[in-house]
């Protein structure tokens, strides 16, 4: 056998092997949508700087990927951490199956949260909701920050 030759020779397992990675990669791509059926944009407005605390006008569009209505979910804007104390509120929002809404509302956070969105790191907003089976829910919605836009 020739030391530089490189061709591979596949058997059965191997095909095997490659397969199932395929087959979960591809699942794991398919189940995205299931992990997130809320998904959104968000831009930061407005920013005050109140010393300890920033206040930050954010406005978010928020998107109902799925068939389930989430009408009556009510949402939240956490911290990164549990200690972290975001003030503002979320108005009722009507995502009905595969449509969105949006709103735009002050929130007052601690300058190191905003300072750690600054650097990429994102709010995270979580929805409340009852499933099917009358269990209450929570689900994080995935935020893409939207640069903010030009006025003209």
């Amino acid at each position: 056998m020739n030391p530089n030759n490189r061709t591979i020779h596949w058997t059965g397992a191997g095909f095997l092997v490659v397969f199932a990675l395929c087959a979960l990669l591809a699942g794991d791509a398919a189940r995205a949508g299931q992990r997130y059926p809320v998904t959104g944009f968000y831009s930061i407005t407005q920013i005050t700087d109140l010393g300890a605390e920033v206040r930050v006008t954010l406005h978010m569009r928020l998107v109902n990927t799925s068939d389930e209505d989430f009408s009556s979910a009510k949402f939240v804007l956490l911290g990164a951490h549990p200690w972290v104390r975001i003030r503002g509120t979320i108005p009722s929002l009507f995502l009905r199956p595969h449509s969105e809404d949006s709103f735009t509302e002050d929130f007052t956070l601690p300058h190191a949260e905003y300072e750690r969105w600054l650097r990429g790191g994102q709010p995270l907003l979580v929805m409340q909701f009852h499933a099917a089976n009358g269990k209450e829910m929570k689900q994080a919605v995935w935020l893409i920050r939207r640069p903010a836009q030009r006025e003209q």
